[in-house]
């Protein structure tokens, strides 16, 4: 039995998945956590403490008794000798199966943990484990907590044995409910759910929230009864919580079904700390949702209750291969999953892993003699034997009387404890193995495999498991269509730098990628996947989250019971504000983070079969300069990736990158300026050589903003072979579905050529900020504040999400210049300072974080870094009270003479001043709200005195021009520096780029008007987008998050339009309609708010059917109809 204990080492437990101690997601901002003043006082807890049956527990990390060094505070020889044993670290409260749970990732990357290595010279620090909890020993127990957690608005965490792999029940200062000694085990032999009738009597165990699986199995044993569980390798995980609520798989699922497909009942205490029964007659909707829907989100459970079953034997078994080439691993690997289909039709289930080197793997067969077992494998067995020429292959085949007596053979060879499965710093990438990919293409996904350096692979689904209804339970329903699991992880060692664990959870992040083809719906384990998860509601939950939304929001609507990737009622009450309707076609984002090519566009010299790059063959390069043009049919944005499956001595690849197809190009890219050809900006890119085979993704610091074309170039003739090409889109990295815009705007011209094109335009511009975030090779991830200016309004309108815009704005604080006070124009890695105009912008930008989200926290945190930066630019303002740009801060996004009294500098600093002004108030500080507001007014009637031609009627570029640019006219309509109606009007547009302007933007960056190089990803491409929202539709808000707002329609030649965004507060509507006689304006704004609706035209005014006097309408928020007359 050597054999097996090694498999139970190896198999489901060796790769346990990760967790960042910060997994619990519910907002920090919300929750009070220990150390902040709203934590409750010593007087609260002992209140609390009064009403429970045991004392309030102070859990410590599991490594804490070494500490000091010197002195420890307990017994360090227990805690070595029991490092590795999963049964004494669930008996810890502070312990957690991986110590990387209970570390906390801090916000400069170091760690902060307690390692069991104190020769590292680290401190001892409390990490994620949270500080205090309560030892629930009743329900009671559990219901105080709930109730004093929810009156203190804590952040808490609910944890049993700490087989949480997606840390759930971690938290960095938080409340611990601790339910592992809810132990109550109970066998009825008729249990009738509560609610049901006799004739759904059955032989089932009711198990606490504590109880472990060696203990159920204990039980099940003294009843002679098999119950389906957990294995691992000291049976140490719960039997009621996590394991079940996420799906529960087992070996033998393929006979008897998973977990949910077992359980029948289940009592939990919910958010208003009430104790319910929750089955198939009392709360149906959450019993469906507790089987599968993921633990920690609906309650906490006290309770599991099973159906059991008659023993039966069952035989196995198991075999251990040696690979003597790769050839050979590939051929059996081959062989190996494609048997998958086979077995588990027939019941079989068991574990494995597979390396180029090795094959190993146990197969369980309940109900199957051993000769029958023997008729089944000898097949393969044989072909193995065959392919690696007899030698390197050990079997063995056994018997056994039933479950119990085969657990207790396992347990004598040695798994019971485990070994390095636990007590390390694991992150696990996984994916259901679905039947096609093991029927239609085992070579490919035994290639896939075989380039990982080990893969798991669990024989859990299949048979009975398919056979279920998908939709029974809230369980995602790609199980269904699945045969196995398979994973593969990463980790690291104590006292690692955050470097070192940076790189290798972004290594995980592309193992969870690699595994996506061989499950067409992205389908995985919740219970042993990655929190890197591009899109963990289809990976967890499939088309069953609207679903459980639906029955989160009913049974827990404020989100009480929040943690890590799990159903949120926010997300729904978010998701639900935008309609759906005809605008939907236009959304052009990708749907997924992965974006495959569509199309070969074009190929030029010796390519084989490049048409497999669009599915799952290879190509082969043999010619230099020979290259394929991979269309992905949109805008991408982020690393590329492919597969090398063969290579020469002298291959070689290059890439190249283009947005439209009419400049394509094997040895340039084109980037928003110009056609680059080497490797600084957007050009081409080399892989490294000499080739190697397996994956090949491009790093952080080389991923590209937008593209549509990919090529990929062969520079010699050595044949290269490459398959699995492809982009992770790495925009907006902190979303779930890329296409969930929170805003949208409709209007139909059937006077233009192309009736939708606002409807486009206003789509595809606000494309442009989400293709750009986080794209180093681009100007937004760089910082350049000229562009957030215009892009964070984007934000709002189409997302509702101004985090990238306030990252953006901390990194140009941080890296301010302290003599001076002046900040970058652009940030890491160009760092370049030198633009007045970009300083005044991040001014700005600020406020308008604190506008669009209310968050003065993060204007206060900036507060000292923003007055000195005001300052600086005040300390050119000369004697003639304008500011006087010196040439070395005149730089400006390809524009000219920005030095000087120029006025697009002079209305920013205007503006940055008005603003400043408006701040300073709301934190309290009058005397410099009063001064900022005096130096704005003086400042605006300098910029009229002085720059205003009257001849012209627009103003100067600066005193001494007789240019009248487009930019400082415009901004000085828009920031209020006009002071009569005529100059409202007089400011142009295209005149202003052109016959009055002579700005040169492309020439300046010399693309000599070249329209190649006008990029769709750019900053400022996002301009349409606002506009259309503030000045066509013409919603905005006013106030913070908009507790008060402005309705300004412009009608533009249009009769309708319709859309509007959210923000914290709720959705902001407009809808407007004309025809000849009247113009009816529909406005939907939260109930909290205040606004005004101002009609253009003349005649009489209707709001809700009751006449109104005048064109400016004041008006609480809801719902309002609006008509006026038109004469």
């Amino acid at each position: 039995m050597k054999f097996f204990g090694s498999l139970l080492d190896i198999a489901p437990f060796l790769l346990l998945e990760l967790v960042q101690a910060t997994t619990a997601k519910g907002n920090s901002k919300c929750r009070c956590i220990y150390g902040e003043s709203c934590w409750p006082s010593d007087d609260d807890f002992k209140t609390l403490s009064a009403q429970l049956s045991q004392p309030l527990i102070h859990p410590v990390p599991a490594a804490s008794a070494c500490y000091p060094v010197d002195h420890p505070s307990g017994n360090c020889s227990e805690v070595q000798e029991n490092w590795f044993n999963g049964i004494w670290r669930s008996n810890q409260p502070g312990a957690y199966e991986n110590p990387n749970f209970e570390t906390y990732t801090n916000k400069n990357g170091s760690l902060s943990g307690c390692y069991l290595n104190t020769t590292l010279g680290l401190p001892c620090e409390q990490g994620s484990v949270p500080p205090i909890g309560i030892d629930a020993r009743t329900i009671e127990d559990v219901q105080a907590a709930v109730r004093f957690v929810e009156q203190h608005n804590l952040r808490f965490v609910v944890k049993n044995t700490g087989h949480d792999y997606l840390g759930r029940s971690a938290g960095k200062g938080a409340f611990m409910i601790w339910t592992h000694n809810l132990k109550n085990i109970t066998y009825n032999a008729n249990f009738i759910p509560e609610g049901g009738s006799s004739a759904e009597a059955v032989a089932a165990f009711t198990v606490g929230a504590g109880v472990q699986w060696s203990e159920a199995y204990e039980a099940a044993r003294e009843q002679q009864r098999f119950i389906v569980g957990g294995l691992s390798s000291d049976m140490s995980n719960g039997a009621a919580g996590g394991w079940i609520m996420g799906g529960g798989h087992s070996a033998f699922s393929p006979t008897y079904g998973l977990g949910v497909d077992n359980v029948i009942q289940f009592t939990i205490v919910q958010p208003d700390g009430e104790h319910v029964v929750a089955n198939a007659h009392n709360n149906a909707d959450l019993f469906w949702a507790l089987r599968g829907g993921g633990a920690g989100s609906w309650g906490v459970v006290t309770s599991a209750t099973y159906q059991t079953y008659e023993l039966i034997p069952l035989s196995m078994s198991v075999i251990n291969v040696t690979f003597p080439n790769p050839e050979v691993a590939q051929t059996v690997g081959t062989k190996f999953v494609g048997l998958h289909p086979q077995l588990s039709d027939m019941g079989w289930g068991g574990y494995s892993f597979i390396t180029n080197d090795t094959l190993f793997a146990a197969f369980v067969a309940p109900n199957v003699s051993l000769a029958e077992h023997n008729t089944t494998m000898d097949p393969f067995f044989d072909f193995t034997r065959n392919a690696t020429g007899g030698s390197g292959v050990e079997i063995f085949v056994d018997a056994y009387d039933n479950f119990h007596a085969w657990l207790a053979v396992l347990e004598a060879g040695g798994s019971a404890g485990g070994t390095q499965q636990l007590g390390g710093n694991v992150e696990l990438a996984s994916r259901l193995l679905s039947r096609e990919a093991a029927e239609q293409r085992p070579e490919e996904t035994a290639r896939l495999f075989l380039s990982f350096d080990l893969i798991a692979i669990n024989f859990v689904a299949g048979g009975a498991v398919a056979r279920a209804n998908p939709d029974s339970v809230a369980l995602n329903p790609g199980w269904r269509k699945a045969v196995a699991m398979a994973y593969t992880a990463d980790g690291w060692e104590d006292g690692a730098t955050g470097e070192v664990v940076r790189a290798a959870r972004q290594r995980v992040a592309e193992y969870v990628r690699r595994l996506d083809p061989i499950s067409p719906d992205s389908t995985t384990y919740m219970n042993e996947a990655s929190l890197y998860e591009p899109n963990f509601k289809k990976s967890f939950f499939g088309d069953h989250y609207d679903k459980l939304r639906q029955i989160k929001r009913k049974y827990d609507p404020k989100s009480f019971f929040l943690v890590a990737e799990v159903v949120a009622t926010a997300v729904f009450q978010v998701l639900a504000a935008v309609p759906k309707g005809p605008w939907d076609q236009f959304n052009i984002t990708p749907k997924s983070r992965d974006s495959r090519p569509i199309k070969v566009h074009s190929v030029r010299g010796e390519v084989q079969d490049p048409g497999a790059l669009i599915g799952s063959g290879t190509a082969t390069f043999a010619e230099d300069g020979s290259f394929v043009v991979l269309d992905f049919g949109q805008e991408v944005g982020g690393r590329v990736f492919l597969n090398v499956d063969s290579a020469g001595e002298n291959s070689s690849l290059s890439l190249s990158f283009t947005e439209s197809a009419e400049f394509i190009n094997p040895a340039t890219s084109d980037s928003s300026c110009r056609a680059v050809a080497s490797m600084d900006g957007d050009g081409i890119q080399l892989l490294p050589v000499p080739l190697q085979r397996g994956l090949f993704m491009q790093t952080i610091g080389e991923l590209r903003g937008g593209f549509r074309y990919l090529t990929i170039v062969s520079n010699s003739d050595a044949p290269v072979g490459i398959f699995g090409v492809g982009v992770q889109n790495s925009f907006m990295p902190h979303w779930d579905d890329l296409t969930a815009y929170t805003g949208y705007f409709f209007a139909n011209d059937p006077g233009f050529h192309d009736p939708d094109f606002l409807t486009k335009l206003w789509r595809d511009s606000n494309l442009a900020p989400i293709l750009k975030i986080l794209s180093q090779k681009s100007e937004l991830m760089l910082g350049f504040q000229g562009d957030l200016g215009i892009s964070t309004n984007t934000e709002l309108v189409a997302l509702d999400d101004i985090l990238p815009s306030k990252n953006a704005l901390l990194v140009m604080f941080s890296t301010q210049e302290p003599a001076t006070g002046a900040l970058q124009y652009s940030g890491p890695p160009i760092n370049a300072r030198g633009s007045d105009t970009y300083i005044a912008w991040s001014l700005i930008g600020t406020y308008n974080v604190w506008l669009y989200t209310g968050d003065l926290d993060f204007v206060q945190t900036v507060w000292a870094n923003y007055t000195k930066a005001i300052a600086f630019l005040q300390n050119q303002v000369d004697e003639t009270g304008l500011m006087n740009v010196p040439q070395s801060f005149a730089n400006d996004w390809g524009r000219e003479g920005g030095q000087g009294h120029n006025s697009a500098a002079n209305v920013l600093l205007y503006r940055a001043l008005v603003v400043l002004s408006e701040l300073a108030s709301e934190l309290g500080d009058t005397d410099s709200a009063a001064s900022f507001a005096a130096n704005a007014s003086s400042l605006k009637e300098a910029i009229n005195n002085i720059l205003w031609d009257d001849q012209v009627e627009l103003y100067r570029d600066n005193d001494l021009s007789t240019l009248h640019p487009q930019d400082g006219n415009a901004m000085a309509v828009v920031f209020n520096v006009t002071e009569t109606q005529g100059q409202n009007e007089a400011s142009t547009l295209l005149e202003g780029f052109t016959a009055n302007g002579s700005l040169g933007y492309r020439s300046a960056a010399g693309a000599n008007f070249d329209h190649s190089f006008t990029s769709h990803s750019h900053g400022w491409a996002t301009g349409p987008t606002s506009a259309l929202t503030f000045h066509v539709l013409g919603i905005g808000i006013t106030s913070p998050q908009g507790k008060s707002w402005a309705v300004n329609p412009v009608l533009s030649g249009l009769d309708s339009a319709e859309g509007g965004f959210e923000t914290t507060l709720g959705w902001f509507g407009v809808k407007w309609e004309a025809n000849e006689t009247v113009l009816t304006v529909q406005v939907t704004t939260p109930h909290a708010t205040t606004g005004t609706v101002n009609i253009p035209g003349s005649g009489q005014i209707q709001v809700d059917g009751e006449p109104v006097d005048g064109g400016s309408v004041s008006l609480a928020g809801g719902d309002h109809v609006l008509k006026r007359f038109l004469s």
